[in-house]
């Protein structure tokens, strides 16, 4: 308990010392920045500003927007406040002039001139369109200042900029996911003269997967289907206080080939539902409280909606998140509340310092206290309260995250994990026979075994992807992770490191969407294992692409379980050699509102699994995502 109270002072002395150390500077001040927003009233409201490495002119940017008018014979557009101006020597990528009318959304890069014309070096088509009004810039900011009512203004390529956000490190987004996406013209309506923003999405899921149990002898494939529709709605209150509301309706249903079968469940399920104040007395402290999703980039440390009080503070490169909570009501109509997550109390922090553009330096700490009722050896209890892990835990670590210009060799984007755990951990084993050998029912099971342990562990997880500048964008990627291990875990002592049980190991390299980085048929948990990882990939069309990843899995010490594993199978303890997997993924965004997914996997059982080595197992399974 002192380590944890420790660790909260020093993570709030330091929020305290930047905010005070950079409370007098401007946030935005003479910097080079790519901002999203709305072009209305004669200025840009910015929604996202992302920092961009300076350019030597400082006369030069970028434009994406609807065409508003065309002239063909002064060979000029007006997008927003731009009047864009062509020459010979423009180069123009996937588009012409004959192409250009009214509502063609274009990207163009070039440079402010005198004559108040921003003069094109390359006009191409961007991936999506763009909503009416909607703009993007990216050039130099003039000197910022903050005016009364709380908001910042300053200029980009000579138009004004006006934003109520106090920082350009935005750790993500309130509202949505790292991997959902929504189009920027959904529908809207007034609410006490504030627009109410209505959208949602709905997402089918269907695959089939196979010989999970490493027996292809027995029949053990099965289809799945699984569709989801979420229902949402996003209300400013006022300039720094809104709500979100999110529902979702669930429909799973498996079909089973070695004893035929079908199963169809329905559910409703809350998500997200939170109320958010920001700048708080006019600070860059904010307040988020209610059901909410915490996450970071790579979702290797958390990516959850939890039932959560947190704050925040943004500041320039700076940012600070710390939260705390457990879940407080029924996750669906189908499940009260899960038994791993019954009565778990967390409280989590993370830091922020984007040092240089597309570059920062993270830091991460989260402890969790279980209290929930642990069971005695021989007891009989109901199957649907199963809870396998108690754990009072404390995880540290921290990353480095980031990209850098090769120039004329492409980009190279790295990054370097890494993780402690201490605490202790009670580990709860289950039978299917009563003391005396006789089977229970389907409904109960019996406490076998109860082992208590102390546990010191570490991870760490590094690599990097290469993209070359090149048509279709091909990049080579390498990586390697890996988690302390225990041959003995249950002799008191424990010193395999685990996840925080809150992770979903999602990440992307250079393609357009996320898929599971350790593998998407095993998804182990990094304990007690090192995972090798290579993978190669393209970008098609406008926005697609396609990747072929490959994994190699070796324990570190041999032991005869592989810890929260896919497949129905478990090593044998003698061999570390688990196995190697072969993925593909491709994803497809060349519509405002639809994407198109696949992913197929193919694992076979190494030297761990005894006679059972060289085994497959298949899955396979497409995405259709609809966003309104």
């Amino acid at each position: 308990m002192n380590k944890v109270k420790n660790s909260a002072k020093i993570l709030a002395i330091i929020v305290c010392c930047l905010a005070c150390s950079v409370s007098q500077a401007g946030n935005f001040d003479d910097k080079w920045f790519r901002i999203f927003g709305r072009w209305e009233n004669n200025q840009l409201r910015a929604d996202n500003i992302q920092l961009r490495l300076p350019d030597k002119n400082p006369n030069r940017g970028q434009v994406s927007g609807r065409i508003d008018k065309i002239d063909i014979g002064k060979k000029t557009i007006i997008i927003g406040p731009f009047t864009i101006h062509w020459t010979d020597k423009t180069e123009f990528d996937r588009c012409t002039a004959k192409q250009f009318k009214s509502g063609v959304t274009l990207k163009i890069s070039g440079e402010m001139g005198e004559n108040g014309y921003f003069e094109s070096r390359k006009i191409s088509l961007e991936s999506a369109p763009y909503a009416p009004g909607s703009l993007q810039v990216t050039g130099r900011s003039s000197i910022s200042q903050e005016r009364e009512d709380g908001e910042h203004e300053f200029t980009i390529l000579k138009i004004p900029v006006h934003t109520t956000q106090n920082g350009y490190n935005i750790f993500k987004s309130l509202v949505r996911r790292q991997d959902v996406r929504r189009p920027d013209d959904q529908f809207k309506f007034n609410l006490m003269g504030k627009p109410v923003t209505i959208g949602g999405e709905y997402d089918l899921n269907p695959g089939y997967r196979d010989n999970f149990d490493l027996d292809s002898k027995d029949r053990d494939g099965s289809v799945r289907i699984d569709q989801e529709l979420k229902l949402e709605a996003f209300y400013p209150i006022s300039r720094f206080t809104a709500v979100f509301l999110s529902f979702k309706g669930i429909s799973e249903t498996r079909i089973n080939e070695g004893v035929p079968s079908s199963q169809t469940n329905l559910e409703i399920a809350r998500d997200e539902t939170w109320i958010f104040f920001d700048r708080i007395f006019g600070t860059g402290f904010g307040l988020q409280f209610g059901n909410q999703n915490v996450s970071e980039t790579r979702e290797w440390w958390w990516d959850k909606d939890m039932d959560a009080l947190r704050l925040y503070y943004n500041r320039g490169p700076l940012h600070f998140e710390l939260a705390g909570g457990k879940q407080i009501g029924g996750d669906s109509t189908q499940i009260s509340i899960d038994p791993d997550e019954d009565e778990i109390y967390r409280i989590l922090g993370l830091g922020s310092w984007m040092w240089n553009s597309k570059q920062r330096l993270e830091f991460y700490f989260l402890h969790q206290w279980d209290r929930s009722t642990q069971e005695n050896e021989n007891q009989i209890i109901k199957r649907i309260n199963r809870d396998t892990y108690d754990q009072n835990m404390t995880w540290l670590g921290g990353r480095a995250i980031g990209e850098i210009s090769l120039d004329n060799y492409g980009t190279l984007n790295y990054w370097a994990d890494l993780a402690g755990v201490h605490g202790d951990e009670t580990v709860t084993e289950y039978d299917s026979e009563d003391a005396d050998g006789n089977d229970l029912s389907d409904n109960v099971r019996r406490v076998d075994k109860v082992n208590r342990n102390d546990v010191d562990g570490w991870a760490f997880d590094t690599g990097a992807f290469w993209t070359l500048p090149l048509q279709f964008e091909p990049t080579f990627t390498l990586s390697y992770a890996r988690a302390s291990g225990d041959s003995n875990p249950n002799d008191g002592h424990n010193g395999s490191f685990r996840q925080t049980g809150i992770n979903r190991n999602n990440w992307r390299f250079n393609g357009v969407n996320r898929f599971r980085i350790y593998g998407e048929l095993l998804r182990p948990e990094l304990s007690n294992i090192g995972i090798f990882t290579s993978a190669f990939g393209i970008r098609l069309l406008k926005n697609s692409s396609i990747e072929l990843v490959y994994h190699k899995y070796d324990q570190v010490d041999a032991i005869d379980r592989l810890r929260n594993a896919n497949i129905n199978e478990d090593p044998n303890g003698l061999n570390k050699d688990i196995g190697q997997e072969f993925n593909f993924i491709a994803n497809f965004r060349e519509w405002k509102n639809l994407e198109l997914g696949l992913e197929g996997a193919v694992f076979e059982a190494g030297k761990a699994f005894g006679d059972k080595e060289g085994e497959l197992s298949y899955s396979i399974f497409f995405d259709v995502n609809y966003n309104f």
